[in-house]
C-alpha cells in the first residue's frame, strides 16, 4: 500500500520486503485504530505519516532543506517550486530533532488556531459568544477538518491564515485598530506564502476591507486611515509576506506559478503539462461554474468524490 511505504519513504530508509514489513505495519495500524476511538482523527497527528502527499513531498521538502541548511531545488520532489512557508516550519522541526512529530505537532496547531479565530469571527458576526462557541464546537465535530489537522498537509494552516486575515479586516473597518489592516496584509501574505489558493483569498479580503474603509471620520471620532490607504497598508504587507516563493520560482524556471503557469519548461515539458492537467480533470465532480453551484447537493449525494461521510458543518 502507497501510505504505508510512504512511512518508510519519510523517513529516508528504503522500503523492506512486504514479508517484513507486514508485522509493523498490522501493529501500527491496530495502535492507531485504538487511538482513534479514544481521541478521534486527531490521534493521527500522534502517528508516523501514513498519508501520500506527507510521505513523498510535504516532509521529503523539510528534510531536503534542513539537511542542506538553506533552500534547494528538490527536482525528484513533486513540485519543487512551490509555496513552502510551512515547509519552513516543519524543516525547523527536523533541525531541532523533533522529526515528523513535531510538524504533525505545528500543523495541528494551526487547526486549533483555525477553530479558535472561527469562534470569534461567529461572535463578532452575530454579537453572541455562546453562537461563535457553538460555530467551533461544529469545526471540531468535522471529521473531514479533524482528518487534515493530523497530516502534515498545508491546508488548514491555509485556512487558519485567510480566516485571521478576516477577523483583522473586519476590525480595521470598524476603528478597532489602525494597524488592522497591516496586519491583515501579513496574515493573508502567510497565505499566499503557503498556497495559491492565498492569492484569491487577497483578491476578496481586499475588496471586503475596501467596502468597511470609511474615508471619513465619524464626527468626534478620531480620524480613520482612508480606505485607499488601508488597501496599500494591506498589500503592502501581504506582498512581502508571500510573494517570497513566486519571485524564486519565476527566477528559477521563467514561471511564477511553476509549472501550472505554461511559461518556460524547467523540470517540466508541454508533455507532462498536459498528462497532470488531465489527471486533476479526472477528480472531484468537476470543474467550471455549473460544479461549483452544485457543490452541496455533490456533498451529499456524491460520498465517493470526497472520501468521507459528510460532516454536520457541510450539512449545515
Amino acid at each position: 500500500d502507497r501510505e504505508e511505504m510512504g512511512i518508510f519513504v519519510a523517513v529516508g530508509r528504503e522500503p523492506p520486503d512486504e514479508g517484513d514489513a507486514e508485522p509493523a505495519i498490522a501493529a501500527m495500524a491496530t495502535a492507531r485504530g485504538i487511538d482513534r476511538q479514544a481521541l478521534g482523527e486527531a490521534g493521527r497527528a500522534l502517528y508516523p505519516p501514513l498519508f501520500w502527499d506527507e510521505a513523498t513531498y510535504h516532509l521529503p521538502y523539510a528534510r531536503a532543506y534542513a539537511e542542506a541548511g538553506g533552500l534547494v531545488v528538490a527536482e525528484y520532489l513533486r513540485y519543487p517550486l512551490w509555496q513552502h512557508h510551512m515547509h519552513m516550519l516543519y524543516a525547523a522541526c527536523e533541525i531541532l530533532g523533533l522529526g515528523a512529530a513535531g510538524s504533525h505537532l505545528v500543523h495541528y496547531l494551526t487547526y486549533c488556531l483555525f477553530v479558535a479565530v472561527m469562534v470569534r469571527i461567529g461572535q463578532r458576526a452575530t454579537g453572541s459568544a455562546n453562537l461563535g462557541i457553538l460555530g467551533g464546537a461544529l469545526l471540531v465535530s468535522d471529521w473531514r477538518l479533524m482528518s487534515f489537522a493530523g497530516m502534515t498537509y498545508v491546508d488548514v494552516a491555509v485556512a487558519a491564515f485567510i480566516a485571521a486575515s478576516l477577523l483583522l479586516v473586519s476590525r480595521s473597518g470598524s476603528g478597532e485598530g489602525q494597524g488592522g489592516a497591516g496586519l491583515a496584509g501579513l496574515a493573508c501574505g502567510l497565505a499566499i506564502g503557503t498556497k495559491t489558493l492565498g492569492v484569491v483569498a487577497f483578491a476578496a479580503l481586499a475588496l471586503v476591507l475596501i467596502l468597511r474603509s470609511s474615508p471619513k471620520a465619524s464626527l468626534g471620532a478620531s480620524p480613520k486611515p482612508g480606505r485607499w490607504a488601508c488597501l496599500a497598508r494591506f498589500a503592502a504587507w501581504a506582498l512581502a509576506a508571500g510573494c517570497f516563493w513566486y519571485v524564486r520560482s519565476w527566477w528559477i524556471s521563467g514561471d511564477a506559478l511553476h509549472p501550472f503557469g505554461g511559461r518556460g519548461d524547467f523540470l517540466w515539458n508541454a508533455d507532462d503539462l498536459r498528462r497532470q492537467r488531465e489527471e486533476l480533470a479526472g477528480l472531484g465532480v468537476g470543474h467550471g461554474w455549473r460544479a461549483l453551484l452544485a457543490l452541496p447537493w455533490h456533498f451529499v449525494k456524491s460520498t465517493e468524490a470526497f472520501t468521507w461521510r459528510p460532516s454536520p458543518v457541510l450539512m449545515l
